[in-house]
């Protein structure tokens, strides 16, 4: 589903990027999509633990050109695809015009 959101918003022109971080078990997942993944892992004080105190495998973060956070999706899109591409592609084409 990210993927295919993230190929629809560049069809529409939108500087957008998305990315997996990953742990070990994301290695599998390479070979099934385009979508950049980085590995975290840092041990302690992984990348996890500094996007969100409880974060969790699947959440979903958006990310201002300035770094800013400006929405968070707790959990999986799985469980209801329909509105995550919803909310995720209405936030991302606020934060990306086309050019």
């Amino acid at each position: 589903m990210a993927e295919q959101l993230q190929n629809k918003l560049r069809a529409e022109n939108r500087d957008v990027e998305f990315v997996v971080l990953g742990d070990a078990n994301a290695k599998e997942l390479v070979s099934h999509t385009s979508l950049r993944i980085f590995h975290d892992g840092s041990p302690g004080r992984g990348a996890w633990e500094l996007m969100r105190t409880g974060a969790y495998k699947h959440d979903t973060f958006v990310f201002a050109p300035n770094g800013q956070r400006t929405l968070f999706w707790a959990g999986s899109y799985t469980g209801d695809a329909p509105k995550w591409t919803e909310e995720i592609g209405a936030e991302v084409r606020r934060l990306a015009p086309p050019k």
